[in-house]
């Protein structure tokens, strides 16, 4: 119940970030998110399962 309340809360007391606070986020995240570098779920094979079990597609 402790978590319940504390995720109500959370969504009770949630205010979306202003244009400029998002474009800070960006701006500080930019240079780490170019390369993909911490993303390989998306660019590498190694996480990709039809790549491992073709047959699934079908």
């Amino acid at each position: 119940m402790r978590v319940l309340r504390q995720a109500l809360a959370v969504a009770t007391n949630f205010t979306p970030p202003s244009e400029n606070e998002i474009a800070q986020i960006l701006q500080r995240t930019a240079e780490f998110a170019a390369g993909g570098k911490y993303e390989l779920y998306k660019t590498a094979t190694g996480f990709d399962g039809t790549t491992h079990h073709p047959t699934w597609l079908g």
